[in-house]
């Protein structure tokens, strides 16, 4: 039988774990043979909290396929709030910003990766890595695709993690400076959103906020749970050729 290593060999990718200048892991994937085509597009990937591939490796199989495309992939393993409990305080907004810092450092380490247009990249996050995409607010992506966001930090702090009711008012305000439906607007055109309509943890008034937000943003909205599916990733895989303009 092949070891993992045998198959991605055969398929012309090399996928690589490191630990990015923040601390965290996070797999690089990228084509293994040599490309005479000029420098290559690059994709950051940010995952889900979930109960499937809770983990960087979330988005592997799609950044496998793109590497076979000359693709340049980092997938950043998540910290906040995958190993550390939010406290559904004010002190969730200094967790936040920490973890938007490993993410901005994880964009900048393959912006800065041998053979990587810095101009060429997108990036994609589902769930928690949704809302850090949006987070980011960054100018130079070619695309951002959000899967299932929240339409606010609190909502799901609040709801899904214990807390004291006179410290919720100080969670609201301290998340205020990342509120996602504002950075949407920044990212205007370039904002791709995907919904799921049997969503049980994004509320159904935040696909209708985010169109209000930006209304020039493009929506798709798929008979899923927040999971997610085959759809959504076909959507994605396209969404990102024609943004990053692959043959």
């Amino acid at each position: 039988m092949k070891s993992t290593e045998e198959w991605y060999d055969a398929l012309a990718v090399r996928v690589e774990s490191t630990v990015l200048p923040g601390g965290n892991r996070a797999l690089v994937v990228e084509p293994s043979g040599v490309d005479d085509t000029g420098p290559a597009p690059g994709v950051l990937w940010l995952h889900w909290l979930g109960h499937v591939r809770n983990d960087c490796s979330q988005f592997l199989p799609e950044a496998v396929a793109l590497a076979g495309r000359g693709v340049v992939s980092v997938l950043p393993q998540g910290t906040f709030p995958w190993s550390r409990r939010p406290s559904a305080s004010a002190e969730d907004a200094v967790e936040v910003a920490a973890e938007l810092e490993r993410v901005r450092g994880a964009l900048d380490h393959l912006r800065h990766l041998p053979g990587v247009d810095p101009l060429r990249t997108a990036i994609v996050g589902h769930d928690y890595g949704a809302m850090y995409a949006l987070a980011l607010r960054d100018a130079d992506a070619r695309v951002v695709v959000a899967a299932t966001p929240d339409s606010s930090w609190p909502h799901w702090f609040l709801t899904y993690w214990t807390n004291p009711e006179d410290r919720a008012d100080g969670c609201r305000e301290a998340l205020e400076r990342f509120d996602p439906l504002a950075a949407a607007a920044v990212l205007g055109d370039r904002l791709v959103l995907q919904w799921a309509e049997d969503d049980s943890y994004v509320p159904g008034h935040a696909p209708p906020m985010y169109a209000h937000a930006a209304p020039a943003s493009r929506a798709v909205h798929y008979p899923y749970d927040h999971q997610l599916g085959d759809a959504a990733v076909v959507d994605r895989l396209e969404v990102l050729r024609h943004a990053l303009d692959l043959v």
